[in-house]
């Protein structure tokens, strides 16, 4: 370890310096000349839409294509299949590099449970209004 101080200190300075430079410039042109191999440049993937479909076939499609697949949402809605694919993101279509993370909004299996109001003393237009601003639907009315 001493010996590696003492060639350094009987050196002149410019020589010194010089062997600085020329180590970073060295690993300049190292780390330049490897940035696209590091950021993977080059290699993109066009973004298969996987909307409507069940979510099991849509990350195995994904997947298959070499993307990563994270949930990032449920909302419910009837008119649509139980766990089918309601939104991606990126959207379809989209170019981006390959081992990107595509995010899915799906459809809840089972429906949210939502308090039911007391609708006694509620007109009937007034009872349906209120149910569907929570997100029901009226069903069958009883008259008493």
């Amino acid at each position: 370890m001493i010996n590696v101080f003492k060639s350094i200190t009987q050196k002149p300075l410019w020589v010194n310096i010089l062997a600085g430079l020329g180590i970073i410039f060295v690993l300049l042109v190292l780390f330049f000349s490897l940035l696209g191999w590091i950021t993977g440049y080059g290699k993109y993937e066009k973004v298969p839409a996987v909307t409507g479909q069940n979510i099991v076939a849509a990350q195995q499609l994904l997947e298959a294509k070499g993307f990563d697949v994270v949930i990032q949402d449920s909302l419910y809605l009837d008119s649509i299949p139980r766990l089918a694919v309601l939104r991606q993101s990126p959207e379809a279509d989209a170019t981006v590099k390959s081992g990107r993370t595509i995010y899915l909004t799906i459809n809840r299996a089972i429906p949210p449970q939502v308090e039911m109001p007391n609708m006694a003393g509620f007109s009937i237009r007034s009872a349906e209004m209120y149910l569907r601003s929570l997100g029901l639907k009226l069903g069958d009315v009883t008259y008493k």
